[in-house]
C-alpha cells in the first residue's frame, strides 16, 4: 500500500475512534462534573502534573524517538523505559513528602502507571510508525471507557473521591498493557551498542524539548493554584479539559499521524508546505464555530458541568479562542520535529514557557480570574506568531497565502457580530444591513477561490 494511500486510510480510521471516544466524554463529563465537586479537581490537576513529568521521558520522548528514527530498537527502548520507571519511584517518594498522607500516597500509586507506560509506549509507538492506528487507539478508547469514565463513574458515585480519578487511571493503564501484550505482535530484537548510540544522539535534546513543553502545559496549574487555591484551580483545569476535547482529535491527529507521515523519506519540503497550507485553512474554519461556542459558553457550562461550575464561564468563554491558535502551534512544531531541527524547536518551546509565566502570572496579580483568562490567550497568541515567523524559513510559505486561508472565516465572525448587534428600531441598522451584504458578497468570493486553491494543494500532495 502507497504512502498516501496508508495515511488516508489510517487517518479515517483514527477520527472515527476518536469522535467515538469524545462522544463517550461528552456523556460521561456531566455525570462526573456532578458527582465530584472543584476541589478534588484541583487536587487531582496537581497529582496528575507531577506523573506528567515522568510520562513525557517515558511515554511522549521515546515516541518521538522511535518515529524519527530509521532503525528497529524496541529492545533498547524497553530497557531505558523499565530504567526510568524504576529511578522514577524515588522521585514521587521525594515529592509525596510535601503532601498530605492521604494524597501522598495516591502520589506514590501513579509509580504503577509509570511502569505500565513503560512497557506499553515503546509498542504503541512502533504500531505508530508502522500506521497502525486503527489498533492504536482502538485499545486506547476500551482501556479508558472502563478505566477513566466506568470506574470513575462507580467510584465517585460510592463517595471515593480523589481516590476514583487515581483509581481510574490506574485500570486504564492496566487494561491497556494487558491488550498491548496480546494484540501488538512487536517482538524483541538483538540489543546493540550501535541502536544505543543513536538512541543517546537524540535521546537528550529531545527530553529537553518536551520537557520545556510539559513545563508550557503544566505550569499554569501551579500558577492557578498559587494565586487562587484548589477551588479555582478545578475550575481552570475543567475549562481546559472542555477546549482540548477537539483540540485532542486535531492535535494527536497531528502529533502522532503527521508525525509519522512527515518524517516519511517520500515527503519533501514543498509537500510539507502544502500540508501545513490544507491544515492552517482547515483550522481556520474553525474560527466561526468558536465564536458561535464563546456566545453560548454559559450555558455549555451548565449543560456539561453542572449549576456547581456556572463560575468556571469566565475562563471557558475567554480561553476558548486558544483552540485555534494551540492547533496551528501544533503544525509548526511538528514540521520542525520531522525535519529534526531541534535547536529551533528549542527555541520556540523556551519562548512559550516564558510566554505563559509572564502573562498567566502578571494577568491574575492585576486583574483576578479575568486577568488569568487573557494573560493564557495572550500567551498562546505570542508563540503563535513566533512559529509562523521561524516555519516560514523552513518552507518559504507568503503571508498573502496564509491571509486568503483565513479571511472567509473572519469573514464569517464579522457576519455573526453584525447580526449579534443590528439595533433594532435606529438609523444605523441600515448601516448594520450594508455591512452584512458586503461582508457576505465578500466571504462567498472568497470561499470560491480558496475552494480553487485548496483543490490545487491536494492534488500537489497526492501525486
Amino acid at each position: 500500500m502507497s504512502l498516501t494511500k496508508k495515511v488516508k486510510t489510517q487517518s479515517k480510521w483514527f477520527l472515527l475512534i476518536k469522535l467515538i471516544g469524545l462522544f463517550l466524554k461528552l456523556v460521561s463529563i456531566p455525570i462526573i462534573s456532578r458527582l465530584i465537586n472543584p476541589d478534588i479537581f484541583g487536587q487531582f490537576a496537581i497529582i496528575l502534573m507531577i506523573f506528567e513529568f515522568i510520562r513525557l521521558i517515558i511515554d511522549e520522548t521515546i515516541n518521538k524517538i522511535i518515529i524519527i528514527n530509521k532503525g528497529y530498537q524496541f529492545s533498547e527502548m524497553i530497557i531505558i523505559n523499565l530504567s526510568i520507571s524504576l529511578i522514577s519511584f524515588l522521585f514521587y517518594l521525594i515529592i509525596s513528602t510535601s503532601f498530605e498522607i492521604q494524597n501522598a500516597n495516591l502520589i506514590c500509586l501513579m509509580f504503577i502507571i509509570s511502569f505500565l507506560i513503560s512497557i506499553t509506549a515503546p509498542q504503541f509507538s512502533y504500531l505508530e510508525k508502522k500506521m497502525e492506528f486503527k489498533k492504536v487507539y482502538l485499545i486506547k478508547l476500551i482501556s479508558s471507557f472502563f478505566g477513566n469514565v466506568l470506574i470513575v463513574i462507580i467510584l465517585a458515585y460510592n463517595d471515593f473521591g480523589l481516590k476514583s480519578l487515581v483509581y481510574g487511571l490506574i485500570l486504564t493503564e492496566i487494561l491497556a498493557t494487558i491488550m498491548i501484550i496480546l494484540y501488538s505482535k512487536v517482538k524483541l530484537n538483538k540489543i546493540s551498542k550501535s541502536s544505543f548510540f543513536e538512541i543517546k544522539k537524540n535521546l537528550g535534546i529531545v527530553t529537553l524539548i518536551q520537557f520545556i513543553n510539559k513545563i508550557a502545559t503544566q505550569i499554569d496549574y501551579l500558577i492557578v493554584k498559587f494565586f487562587f487555591g484548589d477551588y479555582y484551580l478545578g475550575l481552570y483545569f475543567r475549562s481546559y479539559k472542555l477546549i482540548n476535547l477537539p483540540t485532542s482529535i486535531a492535535g494527536t491527529l497531528i502529533n502522532r499521524v503527521g508525525l509519522s507521515a512527515l518524517s516519511n523519506n517520500e515527503i519533501t519540503i514543498k509537500k510539507q508546505k502544502d500540508i501545513f497550507l490544507i491544515l492552517f485553512g482547515l483550522f481556520s474554519y474553525s474560527l466561526p464555530i468558536l465564536y458561535i461556542v464563546h456566545l453560548f459558553s454559559y450555558e455549555i457550562i451548565t449543560l456539561l458541568l453542572g449549576d456547581e461550575w456556572v463560575q468556571a464561564n469566565s475562563i471557558f468563554k475567554i480561553i476558548i479562542f486558544g483552540i485555534y491558535f494551540k492547533l496551528v502551534y501544533k503544525i509548526s512544531s511538528t514540521i520542525l520535529m520531522s525535519n529534526k531541527n531541534f535547536v529551533q524547536l528549542l527555541k520556540q518551546m523556551i519562548f512559550y514557557v516564558l510566554g505563559i509565566m509572564i502573562f498567566l502570572s502578571a494577568g491574575s496579580y492585576y486583574f483576578g480570574i479575568i486577568g488569568l483568562s487573557f494573560g493564557l490567550l495572550i500567551s498562546l497568541i505570542v508563540p503563535f506568531i513566533y512559529s509562523l515567523w521561524h516555519l516560514k524559513k523552513l518552507i518559504n510559505y507568503s503571508i498573502i497565502e496564509l491571509i486568503s486561508l483565513v479571511y472567509p472565516s473572519l469573514s464569517v465572525v464579522l457576519l455573526i457580530i453584525c447580526l449579534k448587534n443590528i439595533p433594532e428600531f435606529e438609523v444605523l441598522s441600515i448601516l448594520a444591513i450594508i455591512l452584512i451584504i458586503l461582508v457576505s458578497y465578500f466571504y462567498f468570493n472568497s470561499i470560491y477561490f480558496m475552494s480553487k486553491h485548496h483543490l490545487k494543494i491536494i492534488k500537489t500532495v497526492y501525486k
